[in-house]
């Protein structure tokens, strides 16, 4: 499968589109994210339910695209930062409380700490990057502008442990 790559995209211009495989909008150019694997979709789903239990199923989403400035960025899983989101033609138009990235074998660690710089900066209060095959996470906040290897993560009131996530 061939990705044609686009660049000096608006916002707009990108969401008029359709992609295969998925894409993200990074600096107006076109970047397809990892095709996803059996591991990373179990996380996915088991930090979903996780993150359920304590925020509600309405403010937890997975791979919802987000308008980060003139980016679209797509986290695995997001947690909104309110009952009532800001949207833009179905896409989040405001800061998620939390970002979760969950590695894949294409991506690198940097690459997703990069990505979570980038959150950061719009003001996304936490960041997880989790890597199931290595069982290891790390945490950026507001107050740490550098990850933090964790065995407990946070996103405000909610903490989960790092032995629940990889559980099963």
């Amino acid at each position: 499968m061939t990705v044609e790559l686009s660049t000096g995209l608006s916002v707009d211009e990108y969401l008029d589109r359709s992609f295969d495989p998925e894409c993200e909008l990074l600096g107006g150019e076109t970047r397809p994210k990892p095709l996803g694997t059996i591991t990373h979709s179990k996380m996915e789903k088991r930090l979903t339910r996780l993150l359920e239990q304590f925020y509600g199923e309405h403010r937890v989403q997975f791979e919802l695209s987000v308008i980060i400035g003139g980016d679209v960025v797509i986290p695995d899983v997001c947690v909104l930062a309110s009952e009532h989101p800001v949207m833009h033609r179905d896409v989040l138009n405001e800061s998620p409380l939390l970002c979760i990235e969950v590695l894949s074998p294409s991506k690198l660690p940097v690459e997703m700490f990069a990505k979570c710089e980038r959150y950061r900066e719009f003001g996304v209060p936490f960041c997880w990057v989790l890597d199931p095959l290595g069982r290891m996470a790390w945490e950026y906040n507001l107050k740490q502008p550098k990850p933090c290897e964790v065995t407990n993560m946070f996103s405000g009131p909610c903490q989960l442990r790092l032995r629940d996530v990889f559980a099963g």
